[in-house]
């Protein structure tokens, strides 16, 4: 689940603030239901991506963008997606 708050940064931390910092630092990043694990072929997709479009942050435009590009390679070399 995502969760967004406005903070001040130039404000002191409140206590529930540092704790919850505390807490976090400690905890694993494990893959859940709103970020599930990739598999190889996608980390070597992002991979890919990131290098060619020189960024970390891959938007659902440059994925959308990549397969149309990738399904009309396909096309012209008489591949049919599958199902």
């Amino acid at each position: 689940m995502l969760v967004s708050k406005i903070i001040d940064v130039k404000a002191p931390l409140t206590k529930d603030e540092a704790a919850e910092i505390a807490e976090l630092q400690n905890r694993s990043a494990e893959p859940d239901e709103d970020c599930p694990e990739l598999s190889d072929e996608e980390i070597i997709f992002y991979d890919y991506l990131q290098k060619k479009y020189k960024t970390r942050h891959i938007t659902k435009e440059i994925i959308i963008s990549e397969m149309a590009h990738l399904a009309k390679q396909a096309s012209t070399h008489g591949l049919k997606e599958s199902a």
